[in-house]
């Protein structure tokens, strides 16, 4: 089983992220006058509570060139292991699961959340060349590329910026195109199929790998899915006077193509007693899981405001998202930060984040056997359910002599959702339907110019 999709996407945007970085103010300013290159490195520690765990360095090199051009490289590795759940809910009696292919079968002990161990590792590289327009505005280009033993994606972006005349608005477009290929490990799930009934494609598989006569002649060639990103910024930065600066940001993303989980499932149960459905009364536990169905596009909207204001020695940032799509996902999000100047060139950053978002039109924690023949898309995968997130944390850094900086940061996050819904059938009402996740992020960061 491989790594939940959310946190491989959060990666990707907090470390390789070209279309994001867009929107930032350049700090070319800073660095070309006094270095040729900035070596900015990080390390990422993430534990869920009893869950994933994460590990991911990060190292990215820019490279000052004369006229106000820069080039950039960034590198990330991620490691990710653990429990992570397959979509189906805690019931009172052991459960037990098909993997890939109809095999590797697995099972969870009764009263707890059922969830498969997995392992995964990513590469990820991302170029940006940085170069003036004219004395005012700017433009970059950027290529990025992602890999795993699933999955691959390949992607290029652009921005442009251009300034007024005494520099106190910018206005910005970016734009990117990206590709990626999924080949999910035992094969492509047949959508709402039952895992526990494998399909004519994966008997042929396994008959094949049973052959005496050592025919591998269709290993491998499982065919790639695909999806198709394409993501559009338009940013306004303005000076409101010497110590506040506000920024506003629309961007729109569009995904076409394959963008199921294929290792999440969905259990179906009576629709009296809220059981699991037998599949096989012959083995314990052998209940109907369906694979996952979801939409094949997807068009998110996000608005974002984000606004620096600089006090007579500390600072404070506050930003808020509204993000909109037509899978009916609403979010909101706050993040608030005052950075405390403590002198001799330490500061100390207290941060809360708060996040909200309502449920996907098709996320269901579970379908009845009634149901069944009527569903057209549908999910249990908790990330698309109602949640709420919250994150608390606190970084300390210090300015080092010659330019740069080191600094560390801790923070705790809890993720909550609607426990014990109001649509839980019989038995359902016994157990927690939306298990509480909390992480500890620990992050240290270290850059210098040389």
């Amino acid at each position: 089983m491989k790594r939940p999709r959310n946190i491989r996407k959060a990666l990707s945007v907090a470390s390789c992220s070209l279309l994001s970085s867009v929107s930032q103010t350049t700090n070319a300013e800073e660095a070309k006058s006094d270095s040729e290159w900035v070596v900015d490195t990080a390390i990422l520690n993430y534990q869920e509570e009893d869950r994933v765990h994460v590990f991911a360095p990060v190292v990215s090199a820019k490279r000052f060139y004369g006229e106000d051009k820069t080039f950039e490289f960034k590198f990330v590795f991620d490691s990710m292991s653990g429990p992570s759940p397959n979509g189906a809910t805690e019931t009172g009696e052991i459960q037990t699961f098909s993997g890939p292919s109809g095999s590797s079968d697995y099972s969870t002990p009764a009263n707890e959340t059922p969830t498969h161990e997995f392992s995964d590792k990513r590469f990820a590289f991302n170029l940006v060349w940085d170069s003036p327009m004219d004395h005012i505005n700017r433009k970059n280009f950027g290529l990025n590329l992602s890999i795993e033993d699933d999955y691959y994606s390949f992607g290029g972006s652009t921005a442009f910026s251009w300034n007024n005349a005494n520099r106190h608005t910018t206005f910005t477009f970016g734009a990117s195109l990206g590709l990626d290929l999924i080949q999910p490990n035992g094969g492509t799930p047949v959508p709402l199929s039952d895992i526990n009934e494998p399909t004519p494609e994966q008997q042929f598989n396994d008959f094949a790998e049973d052959d005496d006569d050592g025919d591998d002649e269709h290993e491998g060639d499982e065919d790639f899915e695909s999806k198709l990103n394409a993501d559009v910024l338009f940013g306004i930065t303005q000076i409101i006077n010497k110590r506040t600066l506000m920024q506003f940001n629309y961007t729109h993303a569009y995904r076409n193509g394959y963008l199921n989980d294929p290792y999440k499932i969905v259990p179906v149960v009576d629709s009296v007693t809220g059981d699991n459905i037998v599949s096989d009364p012959a083995v314990p536990g052998k209940n109907v899981y369906l694979t996952e169905k979801r939409p094949d596009y997807r068009n998110n909207n996000a608005l974002y405001w984000n606004t620096i204001v600089h006090l007579r020695k500390d600072s404070v940032r506050f930003s808020y998202r509204y993000f909109w799509d037509n899978w009916d996902v609403v979010s909101h999000t706050a993040d608030i930060k005052y950075r405390f100047e403590l002198g001799a060139g330490f500061y100390l950053q207290p941060r809360y984040r708060y996040y909200h978002q309502s449920a996907a039109y098709f996320y269901r924690h579970s379908i009845t056997d009634v149901e069944r023949p009527s569903i057209q898309y549908v999910s249990a995968d908790y990330r698309l359910g109602e949640m709420v997130t919250q994150t608390y944390g606190l970084k300390i850094g210090k300015s080092l002599k010659g330019g740069g900086f080191i600094s560390f940061r801790v923070e705790q996050m809890v993720q909550t959702g609607d426990s014990y819904p109001d649509d839980a059938i019989g038995s359902q009402k016994n157990y927690n339907l939306f298990p509480t996740v909390k992480a500890l992020i620990i992050q240290l960061s270290f850059a210098k110019k040389f």
